[in-house]
């Protein structure tokens, strides 16, 4: 609902025992109206600015609600949420926060527990980003239970840090289903760290138990991307690896994250390797794999590898070279696209 002329404004005179869904758009309404009482659903797009408290009194009013949703609407702080006294939303199912700020939807967050959620999608995209580590690491602490279950039970998490300074997690729900997350988080402008922090604080160090992740890393992060290479088995099993996660990459040297995998004790369980972008050298690629493989171990987990990217330098038989070797048992090209697509996961 929404109507230019009038940014705020009540419908139904005031009482709509029936409706069950509410999106504004670009708009705003009292947010004290009877109509927002025993709603299932909240959707704030772009709408004009609301305060927290006016958000955490509708939840209070709405035990029955199974989704809030809030996107580019800016929250003013008009209060500090205590997490002791957050509202409980048993019946809440999916949370998805889509903001250019972490202002205001921080409270809001810390305002209400959804002990049941089965989707969380959080996106904050700021330009020049503060208090992420804090938001992450304390005011998310509440659904660290919930992002390990799906880790755990859900096909193979995402962490992509293919971007210096970005933090995303993701679980689908199914693969390639890319509107059904168990959950999503991305920040901008978030150091590596962090991403070791909140790891450790989900899973811990467990090593009888690591759910399979699939890990997306700049191929030019240098010294960074290798630290990530070492950190993230801490705490998951990294089945699938996409070096590359970007079209310009700088040419290839001894100290890039492929290098690091002449260890064989680096990625242990690594099944699958994707390697995309320009600059790579098959002769390089070839020298890195033979030098991981080069003792005959029966319990190395076997692995396919696949190139994306017109860029790469390749001879005829290279290919059938790399699939000579015994523990690659699949090479192949995609030389169409610098993209990822089904075929190639």
């Amino acid at each position: 609902m929404g109507e230019p002329n009038h940014p705020t404004f009540d419908i139904f005179k005031g009482s709509a025992d029936r409706l069950e869904e509410v999106k504004v758009t670009r708009a705003g309404l009292p947010w004290d109206s009877p109509i927002l009482r025993g709603i299932k659903s909240l959707n704030l797009e772009c709408c004009t600015s609301i305060r927290v408290s006016d958000i955490l009194n509708v939840l209070n009013a709405c035990s029955d609600l199974t989704a809030l949703i809030i996107f580019s609407t800016h929250i003013e702080v008009d209060m500090q949420a205590d997490p002791s006294k957050a509202v409980n939303m048993k019946r809440l199912e999916t949370v998805k926060f889509i903001v250019g700020e972490l202002e205001g939807i921080e409270e809001v967050t810390k305002g209400f527990y959804a002990p049941n959620c089965e989707t969380f999608k959080f996106y904050e995209g700021s330009v020049l980003p503060t208090g992420t580590e804090n938001f992450i690491l304390t005011t998310l602490a509440p659904y660290f239970p919930f992002f390990r279950r799906m880790m755990f039970e859900r096909p193979k998490a995402v962490i992509d840090v293919s971007n210096l300074n970005e933090f995303h997690i993701q679980c689908p729900l199914e693969m390639g289903e890319d509107d059904y997350v168990g959950f999503s988080i991305y920040f901008s402008g978030t150091p590596p760290d962090i991403l070791a922090a909140f790891l450790d604080q989900v899973l811990g160090e467990d090593e009888s138990r690591k759910p399979d992740v699939r890990l997306i890393i700049g191929r030019d992060w240098g010294e960074e991307g290798i630290t990530i290479l070492d950190e993230v088995p801490s705490y998951c099993n990294v089945v699938d690896l996409w070096l590359g996660g970007r079209t310009t990459l700088r040419e290839f040297d001894a100290k890039s994250t492929l290098h690091r995998l002449t260890r064989p004790t680096v990625l242990p369980n690594l099944r699958h390797l994707i390697i995309s972008g320009d600059g790579w050298n098959a002769e390089e690629v070839e020298a890195i794999l033979l030098t991981r493989y080069d003792r005959a171990d029966p319990s190395v987990v076997p692995l396919r590898i696949r190139f994306i990217g017109r860029g790469v330098k390749k001879g005829d038989y290279f290919m059938r070279d790399l699939e000579m070797i015994p523990e690659v048992e699949e090479a192949s090209c995609n030389l169409k696209t610098q993209h990822l697509d089904k075929e190639d996961l």
